[in-house]
């Protein structure tokens, strides 16, 4: 049986999600009547931006009026699908905040219980030394915090915080090490990455050229 990354997996959701997302405005909106709102809105703004540069500031600030009518009549398009597509985000989104969690264990005498993905595990720390175990007392992890190590089916960055050993989920490595994320995301820095191409990719693909 083949076994997917989480950046793999994380990616195949997000297709599904961004498409969803998208689909209100597909079939909830005219997109013929809004794409012509839209260039006769921007029509407006250019013929005002030429007439100010001729010194008619009356007809520029008319004109500029009218192209906000115009951005009104948009806004009250895109609200009814806009609602549904936030919908389907706080409906989705959570769950898979639920798959991807982090684990906690609030340390008592340096010791704790951690449960990731319905498996319990104990553990144990000695300074920066933290040692997790599984319910048979094997030791399935052992490193100086903050380190990263890979268990449970997945790879986590474990750092100990008052009184807590924390493990991050690692959602993806990076080539290269970027500005708060360093060298690796959690699932929701990785979603947001992939989802920005995908929504361009996808709109084109549902000819939604708002």
């Amino acid at each position: 049986m083949v076994e997917f990354t989480p950046s793999v997996l994380l990616f195949a959701y997000s297709i599904a999600i961004v498409f969803l997302l998208n689909v209100p405005y597909r079939f909830l909106m005219n997109l013929q009547e809004a794409a012509a709102i839209k260039a006769k809105a921007q029509e407006i703004r250019e013929r005002a931006k030429y007439v100010q540069r001729q010194g008619n500031a009356m007809l520029s600030s008319q004109l500029l009026r009218e192209s906000l009518a115009e951005s009104n009549k948009m806004t009250k398009m895109t609200m009814k699908p806009m609602l549904v597509s936030l919908l389907i985000a706080v409906s989705i989104l959570p769950i898979l905040g639920n798959i991807y969690a982090d684990g906690v264990a609030t340390l008592n005498d340096g010791k704790g219980e951690l449960k990731l993905n319905g498996n319990a595990y104990s553990v144990e720390t000695a300074g920066s030394d933290v040692k997790i175990l599984a319910a048979d007392g094997t030791a399935v992890a052992e490193c100086t915090a903050p380190c990263r190590k890979s268990f449970n089916g997945g790879l986590w960055n474990v750092v100990i915080e008052d009184k807590k050993v924390v493990l991050q989920r690692i959602a993806a490595l990076l080539p290269l090490s970027l500005p708060f994320f360093a060298d690796d995301m959690g699932w929701l820095g990785w979603y947001f990455m992939v989802s920005i191409p995908l929504m361009v990719l996808i709109r084109k693909m549902l000819k939604i050229n708002i």
